[in-house]
């Protein structure tokens, strides 16, 4: 295997594994719900939202370094 592809190997390991973590946090966020709670409830979802996005940027990476590898491979 030429050594780019151990490399784009690597990444994509390193990129699922951050998106992970990302998700995790993301599933972590509490929300609050009651009378008068707009912004509490606004601001964690934003977090859980920025959480979410960086999850799925990290498992689109991975995908590429995956399709880079395959793709590579032949």
């Amino acid at each position: 295997m030429p050594e780019f592809l151990k490399f784009v190997t690597i990444a994509g390991v390193v990129f699922a594994l951050l998106s992970t973590v990302f998700w995790g946090f993301s599933s972590r966020v509490n929300f609050s719900f009651g009378y008068d709670m707009d912004r509490e409830l606004d601001l964690a979802m934003r977090r859980a939202s920025r959480l979410n996005a960086l999850g799925a940027l990290f498992a689109s990476l991975s995908a590429i370094c995956q399709a880079l590898v395959l793709w590579g491979g032949k």
